[in-house]
């Protein structure tokens, strides 16, 4: 599965993510010299509703390997100030450019 290609698809039937201007603030403890580094990698985004863009904004698409298993981190933004709801999938995709079915080939709501 290391060729197998990612696509993460967000739904426009809700969104989620809730920023709050009040929250307390958190200390917090990290190396001086941190030896984790994220592979950052680069992506193609398909736009088919601007709405959602404001609310649910992918900042990053990070991935790493787990023996042989590739994963995945996406890091989303929520542009608005309330608790919001969103859909997403990942679709994995083999050297052939099939579809490979997995569990996160469903649409799930992030809460």
């Amino acid at each position: 599965m290391r060729k197998a290609l990612f696509i993460a698809t967000i739904s426009t039937a809700g969104f989620l993510f809730g920023c709050s201007e009040s929250s307390p603030p958190v200390n917090s403890v990290e190396a001086a010299q941190s030896e984790a580094h994220p592979t950052v990698i680069q992506d193609k985004r398909i736009l088919t509703d601007s709405a959602i863009s404001g609310i649910a904004e992918i900042l990053g698409v990070n991935e790493s390997y787990v023996g042989d298993l590739k994963k995945i981190q996406v890091r989303v933004f929520n542009g608005t100030k309330v608790e919001s709801e969103f859909f997403y999938k990942f679709e994995w995709f083999d050297t052939d450019g099939n579809v490979v079915e997995s569990p996160m080939s469903i649409w799930k709501a992030k809460t």
